[in-house]
């Protein structure tokens, strides 16, 4: 049994997660505490790769070798590489990627519930879109949330009223 926690060492165990499981390994998930639930920075970041991984592995049979994650004010990209199982490497030498893309698709929807609850539960916002897209070569799939409000210490620029491009030259 592989028991995932969630803490700050997350970072640290993120390297756990590139081990394929062997034979019937099991994986289990352990609740966050209070504390965890609190996570912000690297260790927001580490912590919702780290899940996000997880489901993989328990739903899907395989999670991805990397996972990243990136978040700009409401905005929540996960980047996971090499997650392709053996069977859809066959079915794209066969000529199938479609297939492949079409049953992702579908996982996805499935599974929809369930990536939005991590978000939420991390983050302590309400994820009012999520998108997924995997390209087959190179093998990479973003997870892509967008929640209710900005996540502190992730911001970007704003332009609220952007200027013609001649009045932005003649203010110079």
């Amino acid at each position: 049994m592989l028991l995932l926690y969630a803490d700050s060492k997350a970072a640290v165990l993120r390297s756990v997660f590139a081990l394929p499981l062997i034979g019937k390994a099991t994986l289990e998930a352990i609740p966050l505490t209070d504390q965890e639930k609190q996570l912000s920075g690297g260790a927001l970041l580490s912590t919702i790769s780290t899940r996000i991984v997880a489901l993989l592995r328990e739903h899907y049979g395989r999670g991805p070798m990397k996972a990243k994650t990136y978040v700009l004010d409401d905005l929540i990209v996960c980047v996971l590489r090499d997650g392709h199982t053996a069977i859809e490497h066959t079915m794209m030498q066969g000529g199938e990627p479609e297939r492949v893309l079409e049953m992702r698709r579908d996982f996805q929807r499935v599974m929809g519930l369930k990536y939005r609850e991590i978000i939420e539960e991390l983050t302590g916002r309400r994820v009012v879109a999520f998108l997924s897209q995997t390209h087959v070569d190179p093998d990479i799939t973003l997870e892509v949330f967008f929640v209710d409000r900005p996540l502190e210490g992730f911001g970007a620029a704003e332009l609220t009223q952007p200027k013609r491009l001649e009045d932005a030259f003649e203010d110079a």
